[in-house]
């Protein structure tokens, strides 16, 4: 009996220790293809970020080549309308929406334009715009149509249909119409390139030795962009001050505004453009 019983508690222990091993193997494969699923799923889940960031990097590409190819368009025809063949171009392209198509892109963008005379070492804003615009282009950037925007009651509406009723695009379409003193910087470094190429001399200026500008001269606030100084003579300023003791209220006949000449001096490139200060009380 008591063999029996050494024997079936050694069967017992065999078992036990079998069971033991098998759960551990088990264990060990569990964990083997969770460790490779795991592994597996943050890989699929790279593959979807890279293409996330490919799509977008090639986006940025894409809206690159088109600005650069609009800004020589808008250049070229700045140039030709100019007439005298003195006026300085210079222009500002915001690309604001893309829409892929199978055989091209849709490009929208907000543009500014403008052109300069240089008188006597100062620049003269001659003419400019600032307005929204689609182009359609074939894939190899060449531009097949453009969309303008309407004046008046149809400013709105005809944007709306510019972008095929695409909500969202159409507010920054119109939110981009008061970008003037935001790109002004890029204006004016437009503007130095254009006149170095144009082969303009003497035009860069430090802030004292503007002509005609060096002395007896004030820098007041004329709510003016980021990196510009309005500068205006003594003279001028003082004849302004008396003269706005004149100015009475809208409803009353009589002076209601005055002005004066200035400058604006940009600091970034020395670049002086004469301006006017108004005074409406």
């Amino acid at each position: 009996m008591k063999k029996s019983s050494i024997v079936v508690k050694l069967l017992a222990v065999i078992c036990l220790l079998s069971f033991i091993v098998a759960c551990n193997e088990n264990t060990d494969i569990s964990k083997k293809n969770t460790e490779d699923n795991a592994t597996k799923n943050i890989s699929q889940s790279d593959d979807k970020i890279d293409k996330v960031v490919d799509n977008t990097s090639k986006d940025d590409e894409i809206k690159e080549k088109a600005r650069a190819v609009i800004y020589d368009t808008k250049i070229k025809e700045l140039k030709k309308e100019e007439k005298t063949g003195q006026n300085i171009p210079a222009a500002s392209i915001d690309i604001v929406g893309l829409k892929k198509r199978s055989d091209g892109y849709s490009i929208f963008a907000n543009i500014i334009e403008m052109t300069y005379k240089f008188d006597n070492g100062i620049f003269d804003n001659d003419s400019g715009a600032l307005y929204p615009i689609r182009y359609d282009m074939d894939l190899d950037f060449k531009i097949v149509k453009t969309y303008q925007v309407e004046d008046g009651e149809r400013f709105i509406p005809s944007i709306r249909e510019m972008v095929e009723k695409d909500e969202k695009l159409a507010e920054k379409m119109i939110g981009s119409q008061d970008s003037f003193s935001s790109k002004h910087d890029i204006i004016m470094e437009d503007l130095k390139k254009n006149a170095e190429i144009a082969g303009l001399k003497n035009f860069l200026y430090k802030k004292n030795e503007i002509p005609g500008y060096e002395k007896d001269v004030r820098e007041i606030d004329d709510d003016t962009p980021d990196g510009v100084i309005c500068i205006i003579k003594n003279k001028d300023y003082n004849k302004a001050q008396e003269e706005r003791k004149e100015i009475v209220p809208s409803t009353v006949a009589g002076k209601h505004t005055v002005y004066a000449p200035c400058i604006w001096y940009h600091e970034k490139t020395g670049i002086c453009v004469k301006n006017t200060v108004w005074y409406d009380n």
